[in-house]
């Protein structure tokens, strides 16, 4: 009787480990990606289609009739980008590198893969070294509240500043590496760039007193399904649908 109370334990205590692991490592929160975003729930005449390779990389992004393709070293960092023209990207530690003849353009990155700013430099003439023409600065304000500071060189040259607020749920574009948002221009909004892929925006302020709020349904855990945006410039809310597929 002793040994079957025991073993009636054991088992029970396994399939609570069992459960307790599943919950852990693999819950359907985190298994879907991006696959479209429009303008209605029916998906018709997307916005963006995303396709992904077997490693889970975004390798082309379609967009109305354009078609941006996306190479990955081995180490999957993206290191080239077709579509709206070419741009190859060297990795230095953290730092994103896009040059040409006369321009530089810097990304930043700390470990956790967080934009902290974005440098572009500019060259006047062959015979002068670069220049900074402007700095882009991301302040993490707390872990919900972030301000973009844009300074333009030479300094006193001028420059703005935008705040953002981030809710609970995941951003839709959560399975697509930072450095592409950026370098693509994806965005869902009129917000200049999509500058990270961590949490759903809910509100920003511009300045000058244009401003937005936005409002989300959720599904397959914490992922937005549909965006409601409602800009002061607008009196009527301006709706964003995504689509994703489990992975």
């Amino acid at each position: 009787m002793k040994n079957a109370v025991i073993y009636h334990f054991a088992l029970i205590l396994i399939i609570i480990t069992f459960i307790s692991c599943e919950n852990e490592g693999g819950s359907d929160d985190s298994r879907y990606r991006l696959l479209q975003i429009a303008d209605n729930a029916a998906m018709e005449n997307p916005f963006y289609i995303f396709e992904y390779d077997s490693k889970g990389k975004v390798v082309k992004i379609y967009h109305g009739e354009d078609i941006i393709d996306i190479e990955y070293n081995q180490v999957g960092k993206p290191v080239k980008i077709t579509g709206y023209g070419t741009k190859i990207m060297e990795w230095n530690g953290n730092s994103c590198i896009i040059s040409s003849y006369d321009r530089k353009e810097i990304l930043n990155f700390n470990d956790k893969n967080q934009l902290e700013s974005e440098v572009y430099l500019v060259k006047h003439d062959s015979q002068s070294d670069f220049d900074t023409l402007d700095v882009l600065t991301v302040s993490r304000i707390d872990n919900k509240n972030v301000k973009l500071i844009k300074e333009y060189y030479p300094i006193g040259s001028g420059g703005w500043e935008e705040t953002f607020q981030f809710g609970e749920m995941y951003s839709p574009f959560k399975s697509i590496d930072v450095s592409i948002l950026m370098l693509t221009d994806i965005s869902f909004g009129e917000w200049e760039i999509e500058f990270q892929n961590e949490s759903n925006l809910i509100a920003f302020d511009e300045g000058g007193g244009f401003t937005s709020t936005i409002n989300y349904d959720v599904e397959y855990g914490k992922y937005p399904v549909r965006a409601a945006l409602k800009y002061s410039s607008n009196s009527e809310f301006e709706y964003v649908y995504f689509l994703y597929e489990k992975y």
